[in-house]
């Protein structure tokens, strides 16, 4: 039981979330900005993921001992529909061999609480580590939704990456799933009475897919 929280200290990661906040960012650079973001956080989510020992052959024609990631250990990743899209291009990139799976959980404006409309976790194979991508953290709704349906499916070690969290998200979390690592760029302090992360950056996935009028 971890109940680990990191929230990066990066000043690079802290300028972009910046950019993020900006009402005047949209489009192209919100997105590759998310992207700037994910990449940064997974290069700290990842560092100590299970290598294996090999050996390669320089352009000096010499042998040089190194290590590649361990094919038993894959690592899985899980995006939820459809903010956590922006997010995907980066993992992969890291992880190209990596399965991707898809979850679709819709926010009830109502009610502030997760409703699923898509869940595909195929049988076979299961993945000991699976890092769950959703840029914001509010209530955690969505979050407890989808780490149980990935514990359910068998999923042992989970790590959820966001770019923003809110408090009582991260508290909701760890809570229910106190083994759930948590990295995200940023941490705010509140929910507005619409369950918006405050200051937050809106809705992301508004901003991401430029429906945001």
């Amino acid at each position: 039981m971890s109940n680990m929280l990191r929230v990066s200290e990066s000043n690079l990661v802290r300028s972009l979330v910046t950019i993020l906040r900006d009402e005047r960012t949209q489009g192209a650079e919100f997105r590759d900005t998310i992207d700037r973001v994910t990449t940064l956080l997974l290069a700290d989510v990842l560092a100590y993921v299970p290598v294996q020992q090999t050996t390669v052959r320089t352009p000096l024609g010499v042998l040089a001992d190194g290590h590649k990631l361990h094919p038993d250990h894959m690592v899985g990743l899980v995006t939820i529909f459809r903010a956590g899209l922006a997010m995907m291009p980066a993992a992969s990139r890291f992880l190209p061999v990596s399965p991707v799976f898809h979850l679709g959980l819709a926010r009830d404006e109502n009610t502030a609480e997760a409703q699923w409309y898509y869940k595909k976790l195929p049988d076979g194979k299961k993945h000991k580590w699976v890092l769950l991508l959703d840029p914001m953290l509010a209530t955690g709704g969505s979050a407890i939704s989808a780490i149980k349906a990935l514990k359910n499916w068998g999923a042992e070690k989970i790590t959820l990456i966001g770019i923003i969290g809110a408090k009582a998200g991260v508290e909701a979390v760890h809570f229910l799933y106190p083994d759930v690592d948590i990295y995200l760029a940023a941490l705010d302090e509140k929910l507005d009475e619409r369950k918006y992360i405050v200051p937050g950056l809106g809705d992301a996935g508004d901003r991401i897919f430029g429906t945001n009028y």
